[in-house]
């Protein structure tokens, strides 16, 4: 009995911090592209991640050792459709952890480059890197709400 109400509990927890970063990176996103900020946004997006993997590690220990047990959830196909759902989610998100990356990488150099006393060569290469972040934006933010659907 306590091992379910734990197990729901973490479960229940865990969804509820997915939805918190996902609403984080919403939000970052809103900024606009000369204002994102990339660190904080690629973190938001890390931990997605991590929780989008506790979400699934806790619901698969409730299936298994929960009061139902995994034969209640094997042949139900509710269950099934979830799980898929949820997966599917996981793998559109990729696309967007990939330009966040991206974006970080960029500005680091771009930082990088500042401080090294880079020329006017370098500063064009960052106001063009913008304008790409800018052009994806728009893209990653319809993949979000998307997802938030």
């Amino acid at each position: 009995m306590w091992t379910d109400a734990i197990l729901a509990y973490l479960h229940f927890a865990a969804i509820l911090t997915l939805v918190w970063f996902l609403a984080k990176e919403w939000t970052l996103l809103r900024a606009g592209a000369p204002n994102i900020d990339t660190e904080r946004l690629a973190g938001a997006d890390a931990g997605f991640g991590i929780t989008a993997m506790l979400v699934l590690v806790t619901g698969g220990l409730r299936a298994v050792y929960g009061a139902k047990g995994w034969s209640f959830y094997a042949h139900n196909p509710a269950f099934h459709v979830k799980v898929t759902l949820f997966v599917i989610v996981g793998l559109v998100s990729i696309a967007p952890t990939i330009a966040f990356i991206r974006w970080r990488k960029a500005r680091r150099a771009s930082l990088v480059a500042q401080r090294l006393g880079a020329g006017r060569t370098d500063q064009r290469q960052t106001a063009s890197c913008f304008a790409q972040r800018r052009d994806e934006a728009g893209d990653r933010a319809s993949m979000l709400v998307s997802e938030m659907a």
